[in-house]
């Protein structure tokens, strides 16, 4: 019912639907929505057809064929699923899409276009809604591949031609593209449009490649195969290549020697033949013409014919060839002063050659970059030359491959000009020396007085002046003046002479007596330099008489004279320093003062006590009362019969101490007599002078205890209170207490300081947890406690949680997709917290870091840390945002537009999705732009300043990339310039002008306009064609083709001009020999659009085409020709006539034909074939027949191949007067008229002559003054040479003596003995003629073995001197320094040395003197290095072993040359002298060093400035780590010392006892570890009684002593804890074995325990005689708490007791027990045994129970 409804074209939507829903109310039908939609779907593929946006209730999909009205059901659902109809079948493989109305189609046929209707009926809440979905489906069909069909595969260039895209189905509209890709695969569009047809008017060669054609539609795409196309055409007018050629004004240059090749190409299809002409003679067929070693005679014309034999045309082209050849050698170049040194002359040569040699100088000199030939001076202005200015003559010619040249360089002396003065040894004379040396050219130096006098001659280089000694110098200034081209002004260096002037730092010296005293002397004027200076002393007496007394230390600018152990009585008064040199003296007074040591400050004692209970030891410290020089002290002691002050009488004092430091104020006085009462006092000292004592002081007071510590609670809670209190035993009022807190990093604090031993901390935080002592002090002494901890409750803390690795934004973490994430968590808390892990509030880890591999987005969102404290039941909690970063997919995508009138360039670039979006930016900034923005980004930039080629890249980066992602454009310019072009349709009657400027992106603008601007046509890209009716108004006139692309500033042209044919030809009459074809020429000179066809009229104005036999016509663009055959000279002679017409005008013009006979073969006459050089010949060219007038050209050929022009003329006879024998050779003639030249067979000309003066050639050798040279030992060729006809004879002669005959002397193994004289005879037998030629022969030989160099220091150690020696051998050797030394390459012989400025060479450097001699084939060499000692000087102090002396040593090791080193003190004397390598000074050791610096100075050639290192000299500084050591008995315990300063290092560290005796005699107790800076004595088992005291450290070296003490405190380990025995009992029934069991009653340190017994005697505690106790068993473990004694005698009765040990020291014994019996053990066993009969018992019973039960019925009853 429902399907026979649906059929129908109008039904009613209640018929229809209220069937299928029955109770569905609809509230109002008449609300029907409509939607059209119209899609496409191709052949075979997939298509979806939507209903909808959601699924309806019930839905109803129809279909309507095109053409038709029938509606016919496809599916249905009507809410159980749908239901596919039989039609669904037709329309393909057709599905619903689940969860929606949309219908799927598969395989798309064609029969399922047409219209589909869905009908969607939505129950909703309000009312049923019904739509109406009509959706048109349009099924396309790709096009097939498309086949390409030619009118003609081989046209003709200038024919026409089309060209159909075929294909046999696709869905229109078709568009058709028509590509053509030329010989080179360069694939270019040639037309586009709706048509398959192509048509080409007119066919040039261009055409010619393969075709294919596109199809497309909106679906796909299809090619054609490729199809070529030949065009036919040509030959053009012949191109000539020639390789290894110039181009010359006349036509091509090659070189001589060089191999020529003619290449002769003209464009033809098919392929033309070429044939060669030299000078109008035919030489070769082919393309490539080659001439191998080509030589001068080879010039003259080369002409070649290209011939299209398949079109039967030609063409030809002659060039001209010229031969170049070089000159000799190389440019030879240098530079001279010129102009009164003010400019540069530079003078370059090269002659011979041709053409002339091009010389040219490099820089251009004087800015002038002009070239001249074979000679080249120019003038170079010097000051405007940079120093070091390299100036290269380049010589080139065209003959060469390369240029030859040469360079000189100029170059300033070094420096600047060096004056120096000198005088003679008596000073009679003053010698003024100034150089200024090195350079080129060398400077000119000359001397003026300071008024401007000149003094002496100029000089280069160098000039010295000498004057005699005067006084009147004094004070006078000479200068010197210098002068080089390079400096515009003239450098000066300037000599003052100065008499000595001497100063002095101090004029009165003061010193105190019994030291060393130094005066010093300074010239602070002189010169000349001072000869001597000269010390007097006090009584006017020199000094060097008495040298044990003085001590002179001299330079070139001091003196110092040292008196040694001065005397106030002898040595005090005036001293004199006197100096001369030549041009005066001059002396200076000093006054020396010896003085005694001031009285040293008063001394007061601040503290004296005992510091032990037996009162043996006494430690005392004091202070100085003003500020005074001082030395050291020295302490005395008394013994005191009364207390003092209740006497009169006194014992004597005594030294206790002596020489104390003058740092020291405290002293330890150790095994007084504890029964006597002492008295003490203190002294200072300064050196020799002794100070007043102190006041008498005995020692008081007794020092507190070692504290101890009690806490109130040892682990509070945070925020809680807790009192600590220092405790102390004993201990003299006032106390001072003073806590201190160690914190766990080891930060020691000072918590408090008063006199009360409590400390109450109120509010308890962290910063409290530490270690705590307290430390007790009274006036005597102080005492710490040992540390107790204090460890504080507290936390957690809020977490801080860590992310890593991350980004931290506004709202939280971020992490990367597929990357690894660690978060850790922390919260301070003790004890430390528990940690739980949740994510958006679920728990998910446990533990404080949480890690996360390959993170993914979905894994965004809150994590939080929750912190628990399990002690306090506390927690703490921190939640973050982390955020997941991914990336979008794939990569930017980018492209560039033209826009703003093709003036600017649009660039653009999209990157989407990712999160966060990805950052885009293009890369060059654009238009300075570097912005970055998100997703897309477009930029405009200015196109005129964007380069061709440019590349633009579009970067996206994203936090989720490790690296960025990119896309690139790239813009330019179309290639070459706009080309443009006219043709004309075949009738001529319509001009098309085509533009194209193609390429380029994006594509460039064209557009047509007229001469006067006006615009024609409209605008297109890449090209452009204007059509125009053709008219002869157009002669003359221009069209323009502007064309405009976003990276050319301007607009770019191409011009077209219309002209009408004009003609012209080569040859307006044109003559030919008869029976021979000629050819006459017409060219088109002008003519565009280009002549569609060129007319030929013969001499009868007859068409030529119509006699086709006679006349052949070949055509090409620009130019045809016409060949009239089998010329006769009646019917042919006359005018002919060339036409040629185009679309904008005709022309013609007249061509004279001459017809005439040719030269026949000519031939030779001679009067001499073989005639002798000096007499005369004539020749003769003899010509049968020819048309005059006849022209004669003799052509001699001397060498194969190399043929010369002997003569030109109108005569037949040539005389030659004087025969030589370059005459000799082939020669021919050749005779010509207007019509053609023949030339005669050769005949041979043979000239007699010679010898002439021989050639010698040597070989291996080179040439001197005097001859040639050879090397000793190697083998020597001489080959004597003599011109002559026929061939010489030749004789040898060695010092006039014959050796051999030949032409060749070969001598095998020259040697030193060959050298001399050796002359060749040759000799002429035909003519009996002969001549002679001698030669000195000298042989050379090498020095023996290699050169030998040094380097050693010059200049006072400021420059190096190198010196290179090769002695021996012929010549002498040539040495020259590599590299050159101080920028001078100039080489010497035999011996050469340079001097090099140091501190300019690099270190490491490596100079090389290479010594070369003709006689080696190689160079040989010697090389040395100089290089720094490695490191910095190193100073060093010793001492001899009594400390007698002091030894500093300085050392700079290594190096070459060696270093010089000097020693000088702190005040800048020099000490000792100077030495290479090393040096030792020698002092007598004295306290007076101590503090006093030396200073070691090392000079090296290389350093600019001395390089130092210091010695500080220092007597010992003893420091230990604890003056108060303490140890409990038994034990070892170790002292330290340490010295903290000393220098030169102490010789011995001491140690005394506290009996103050050396270690050293005691080993067994004592144990001493030493090494530089420290000395550490071990006491062994340490007594209380014995080892307890004051033990002292010393050390000395040689320029003083300390010492030190350290109190050692030896104590008993405490009491163990008292035993108590809580079981002993017999462990055996035969009372052999006992077991003690016993309990400690407190926590105390113990080591272990002994067991002891004793024998009674009868009842425990009845006798009044104890017997003895015996110890059965001992070093019990200190965790032991019973023990088993065994072999107990059964009769006897034993008492036992139990003690604790702590180490040495033993507890109190436990009460005293005996054992107990032992117990019953029979007990057990008896109860087992009741129990067990009980049992059996038991179960009796029951079974006769049982029994009695079972047989009730069978017992007798009574």
């Amino acid at each position: 019912m429902v399907h026979r409804r649906l059929r129908l074209s109008n039904f009613s939507l209640t018929v229809v639907l209220l069937p299928l829903l029955q109770g569905l109310e609809i509230s109002n039908p008449g609300q029907v929505v409509y939607s059209e939609a119209r899609t496409s779907g191709v052949v075979e593929h997939e298509v979806t057809l939507e209903c909808g946006t959601t699924l309806p209730d019930v839905f109803i999909w129809s279909f309507t064929q095109p053409g038709t009205d029938t509606i016919r059901a496809v599916v249905y659902n009507f809410g159980k699923g749908p239901k596919l109809q039989q039609l669904a079948k037709d329309l393909g493989d057709l599905n619903v899409i689940s969860n929606s109305a949309s219908l799927s189609i598969e395989k798309l046929p064609l029969a399922a276009e047409g219209l589909y209707t869905c009908q969607a009926l939505y129950d909703t809440d309000e009312e049923a809604r019904l739509y109406y979905y009509y959706v048109h489906l349009r099924v396309l069909v790709p096009v097939s591949k498309p086949y390409v069909i030619l009118s003609n595969t081989s046209a003709v260039e200038g024919s026409s031609f089309w060209m159909r895209c075929g294909l046999e189905n696709g869905t229109e509209p078709i568009n058709y593209i028509w590509e053509q890709e030329s010989s080179s695969g360069l694939i270019s569009i040639l037309a586009e449009g709706d048509s398959s047809l192509v048509n080409i008017i007119w066919v040039s060669r261009n055409h010619t490649g393969g075709y294919r054609c596109l199809a497309r539609n909106e679906v796909n795409q299809q090619r054609s195969d490729r199809i070529w196309l030949d065009v036919l055409f040509g030959p053009d007018l012949p191109q000539i290549d020639v390789s290894a050629y110039s181009v010359t004004e006349q036509g091509y240059s090659a070189l001589e020697r060089g191999n020529a090749s003619l290449l002769c190409q003209a464009s033809s299809n098919p392929p033309s033949q070429y044939v060669w002409f030299y000078n109008n003679s035919q030489i070769y067929s082919g393309p490539q013409l080659s001439i191998s070693t080509i030589l001068r005679e080879d010039t003259g014309n080369y002409a070649c014919l290209a011939q299209n034999t398949y079109l039967n045309t030609r063409s030809k082209k002659t060039i001209l060839l010229t031969v170049y050849y070089p000159p000799d050698g190389a440019p030879t170049c240098t530079v001279f002063p010129a102009n009164n040194y003010t400019d540069l002359a530079l003078a370059c040569s090269w002659v011979g050659g041709y053409p002339p040699a091009t010389l040219k100088w490099s820089p251009y000199v004087n800015g002038d970059h002009k070239q001249e030939t074979s000679n080249f001076t120019q003038i170079q202005p010097g000051p405007g030359t940079a120093n070091n200015s390299v100036f290269t003559c380049h010589g080139s010619h065209v003959a060469l491959n390369v240029s030859q040249s040469c360079s000189t360089r100029t170059w300033l002396p070094s420096g600047v000009p060096q004056c120096s003065a000198n005088s003679s040894r008596n000073n009679e004379y003053l010698m003024l020396s100034c150089s200024w040396e090195g350079g080129f050219p060398q400077a000119l130096l000359w001397w003026a007085s300071s008024l401007g006098e000149r003094l002496g001659a100029p000089e280069e280089t160098s000039n010295i002046l000498v004057l005699r000694a005067s006084a009147n110098y004094s004070g006078k200034t000479f200068v010197c003046h210098s002068k080089h081209p390079l400096n515009k002004e003239s450098e000066k260096c300037m000599v003052k002479f100065e008499a000595p002037v001497l100063v002095t730092e101090r004029s009165v010296v003061s010193v105190y007596e019994s030291n060393d005293v130094q005066l010093t002397c300074l010239l602070s004027r002189h010169y000349p330099a001072v000869t001597e200076i000269t010390w007097y002393n006090n009584l006017r007496q020199n000094v060097g008489d008495t040298p044990k007394k003085y001590t002179l230390q001299q330079a070139a600018a001091w003196s110092n004279l040292t008196v040694r152990e001065t005397d106030s009585m002898v040595d005090s008064g005036q001293y004199w320093c006197s100096a001369t040199n030549a041009v005066g003296r001059t002396e200076m007074p000093i006054l020396l003062v010896v003085m005694r040591y001031p009285v040293p400050p008063n001394i007061t004692f601040s503290k004296i006590i005992y510091s032990s209970r037996e009162r043996t030891d006494v430690s005392m410290e004091w202070l100085v009362q003003t500020d005074g020089d001082l030395t050291g002290f020295f302490i005395e002691y008394q013994k005191l019969l009364v207390p003092m002050g209740k006497s009169d009488s006194t014992s004597s004092w005594q030294k206790l101490a002596a020489d104390l430091e003058p740092s020291k104020r405290s002293y330890q006085i150790n095994n007084l007599d504890p029964t006597v009462t002492y008295a003490f006092r203190i002294t200072a000292m300064n050196h020799r002078t002794t100070g007043n004592p102190s006041d008498n002081k005995s020692p008081v007071s007794v020092p507190v205890s070692k504290p101890y510590i009690v806490l109130s609670d040892p682990s509070p809670v945070e925020g809680t209170s807790v009192w600590m209190r220092c405790g102390l035993e004993n201990g003299t009022e006032p106390i001072n207490y003073v806590w201190e807190q160690e914190s766990r990093n080891g930060l020691v604090t000072t918590l408090a300081e008063s006199n009360r031993s409590l400390i109450n901390i109120t509010w308890v935080t962290r910063n409290h947890t530490g270690m705590y002592r307290c430390l007790a002090r009274n006036e005597v002494n102080s005492q710490r406690s040992d540390s107790i901890l204090l460890d504080v409750i507290y936390g957690p803390d809020l977490p801080e949680i860590g992310v890593t690795p991350y980004l931290k934004t506004a709202s939280g973490f971020t992490a990367l997709e597929k990357g690894n994430i660690s978060l850790m968590c922390q919260a301070s808390s003790n004890p430390p917290s528990q940690y739980v892990w949740f994510y958006n509030n679920s728990h998910i880890s446990s533990g404080p870091q949480l890690t996360i591999t390959k993170i993914l987005r979905t894994q965004t969102g809150n994590y939080s840390c929750l912190a628990q404290n399990t002690f306090l039941s506390t927690g703490s909690r921190k939640t973050i945002a982390l955020t997941v970063y991914y990336p979008p997919d794939g990569a930017p995508s980018c492209t560039v537009l033209p826009v703003n009138n093709y003036t600017d360039l649009s660039l653009f670039c999209s990157w989407l999705g990712g999160y966060p979006p990805a950052t885009l930016k293009w890369s060059p900034y654009v238009n300075g732009d570097d912005r970055g923005e998100v997703t897309n980004i477009t930029r405009i930039y200015p196109g005129a300043y964007t380069a061709n080629n440019s590349v633009f890249t579009c970067y996206g980066s994203h936090v989720a990339l490790n690296i960025n992602q990119s896309c690139s454009t790239k813009t330019w310019l179309p290639y070459g310039e706009p080309r443009c072009s006219a043709n004309s349709s075949r009738n001529n009657e319509y001009l098309m002008l085509s533009c194209s400027w193609e390429g380029g992106f994006p594509h460039a603008l064209l557009w047509w306009a007229s001469s006067s601007g006006d615009r024609l046509g409209t605008s297109e890209e890449n090209s452009n064609i204007l059509v125009l009716r053709a008219s002869g108004n157009y002669s003359g006139k221009t069209f323009v083709c502007n064309a405009k692309h976003p990276l050319a500033k301007e607009m770019r042209q191409c011009v077209l001009k219309l002209e009408p044919p004009v003609l012209m030809t080569q040859r307006s009459v044109v003559s030919v020999i008869e029976g021979n074809n000629v050819q006459l020429n017409c060219s088109l000179s002008k003519n565009y659009p280009a002549v569609t066809e060129v007319t030929w009229y013969n001499n009868a104005k007859q068409k030529v085409g119509d006699k086709p036999n006679k006349y052949v016509v070949q055509q090409a663009v620009g130019w045809s020709s016409l060949t009239v055959q089998e010329t006769d000279g009646i019917l042919d002679g006359g005018q002919y006539w060339c036409s040629a017409t185009n679309a904008v005008g005709t022309a013609e013009i007249p061509i004279t034909l001459l017809v005439i006979m040719p030269v026949s073969k000519p031939y030779i006459q001679l009067s001499d074939s073989s005639p002798v050089e000096g007499t005369s010949l004539w020749l003769r060219c003899a010509v049968d027949k020819g048309t005059g007038p006849i022209n004669y050209m003799w052509e001699q050929e001397s060498q194969p191949g190399l043929l010369t022009t002997l003569a030109k003329w109108n005569s037949s006879l040539v005389n030659v007067t004087w025969v030589t024998r370059n005459h000799t050779g082939w020669y021919r003639c050749l005779a010509r008229n207007e019509v053609n030249q023949q030339r005669s067979d050769r005949v041979w000309l043979e000239v007699l002559y010679g010898p002439d003066l021989p050639q010698i050639d040597v070989t291996a050798y080179s040439v001197m003054d005097r001859g040639y040279s050879a090397l000793e030992k190697g083998s020597v060729s001489l080959m004597c040479q003599a011109s002559s006809n026929p061939p010489g004879q030749y004789i040898w002669f060695y010092n006039n003596s014959q050796i051999y005959t030949g032409a060749q002397l070969t001598i095998t193994k020259v040697l030193r003995g060959h050298a001399g004289y050796y002359a060749c005879l040759a000799q002429n037998t035909y003519l009996n003629t002969r001549s002679k030629k001698t030669v000195t022969l000298t042989v050379y030989y090498p020095p023996d073995g290699v050169p030998s160099c040094s380097i050693s220091a010059a200049n006072n150690y400021t420059d190096l001197a190198f010196l290179c020696s090769w002695e021996g051998g012929y010549p002498p050797a040539t040495l020259k320094w590599s590299p050159y030394a101080n920028g001078d390459n100039q080489q010497g012989v035999s011996n050469v040395t340079r001097i090099q400025p140091g501190p300019d060479t690099a270190n490491n450097s490596v100079f090389t003197c290479h010594g070369s001699h003709v006689a080696l084939n190689i160079t040989q060499s010697c090389s040395t290095r100089t290089w720094l000692p490695y490191g910095e000087p190193q100073c060093l102090a010793h001492v001899t072993r009594n400390n007698e002396y002091l030894m500093l040593s300085c050392s700079w090791e290594g190096g070459f040359p060696l270093a010089l080193l000097w020693w000088v003190s702190s005040s800048g004397d020099m000490q000792g002298t100077s030495e290479e390598n090393s040096n030792i000074l020698v002092l007598r050791s004295s306290a007076n060093y101590s503090g006093k610096a030396f200073v070691c100075h090392a000079k090296h050639p290389l350093n600019k400035e001395d390089k130092i290192c210091v010695i500080t000299l220092e007597a010992p500084v003893l420091m230990t780590q604890r003056s108060v050591v303490s140890v409990y008995e038994g034990n070892d315990v170790e002292l330290t010392c340490i010295l903290s300063k000393n220098y030169p290092t102490a010789t011995d560290v001491t140690w005394y006892n506290n009996l103050k005796q050396n270690v050293d005699d005691t080993p067994k107790k004592y144990v001493l570890q030493r090494s530089a800076a420290w000395s550490n004595l071990t006491v062994r088992e340490t007594d209380s009684t014995v080892d307890s005291g004051q033990y002292w450290c010393s050390a000395t070296n040689a320029v003083g002593g300390a010492e030190i003490p350290v109190l050692l405190l030896v104590k008993r380990y405490p009491m163990p804890p008292n035993v108590t025995i809580t079981k002993i009992t017999y462990s055996s029934h035969q009372r052999t074995a006992v077991t003690v069991e016993w309990l400690i009653q407190a926590e105390r340190d113990l080591t272990g325990f002994f067991v002891e017994l004793q024998k009674l005697p009868g009842r425990v505690g009845k006798s009044d005689v104890a017997p003895l106790w015996q110890k059965v068993a001992a070093d019990l473990e200190p965790s032991s708490r019973s023990y088993q004694i065994n072999s107990l005698d059964p009769t006897g009765k034993y008492a036992f007791r139990v003690t604790a040990v702590n180490r040495r020291t033993i507890g109190h014994p436990s009460q005293v027990k005996s054992p107990a019996p032992p117990p019953f053990r029979a007990y057990h066993a008896v109860i087992g045994a009741a129990i067990g009969g009980m049992l059996v018992a038991t179960v009796l019973t029951v079974l006769i129970f049982i029994y009695v039960v079972r047989n009730r019925n069978n017992i007798p009853r009574e």
